[in-house]
């Protein structure tokens, strides 16, 4: 069973969410990643800490070693923010890709409400 990483080089350009077995794994991982690897010339270092559930335990997976997916990170529940309609902040469902083919959508199951995924630095 895998833990769920979260890492980044500043918290104003944002990070990736990683399943890995152990620390050393989930930096080589962050470190493929264009949010991460374009920015570690500016930064002095990669930051990496594993991810917590409210009641404070570490979030673990049964995903394979891998920076997660948009959907993963929803169905792992590692979101980072609430529904600007409802104010309900559990879970949401991923809703696709916008026309542009980048911007990614959820969809808040209590109210219906689809809106754009809010990622730092953008």
């Amino acid at each position: 069973m895998n833990k769920i990483y979260f890492a980044y080089v500043d918290e104003d350009m944002g990070g990736t969410y990683i399943s890995a077995p152990n620390l050393r794994e989930a930096k080589k991982l962050a470190l493929t990643v264009e949010c991460i690897y374009e920015y570690m010339d500016s930064y002095i270092d990669l930051k990496c800490h594993c991810v917590r559930d409210d009641d404070g335990k570490i979030k673990k997976t049964s995903l394979p070693t891998k920076v997660l997916t948009v959907e993963e990170i929803l169905q792992e529940r590692c979101h980072w923010w609430d529904c600007d309609k409802c104010g309900q902040s559990e879970y949401f469902e991923y809703a696709g890709t916008g026309e542009d083919g980048f911007t990614d959508y959820c969809k808040c199951p209590e109210c219906g409400e689809v809106f754009y995924i809010p990622y730092a630095g953008l």
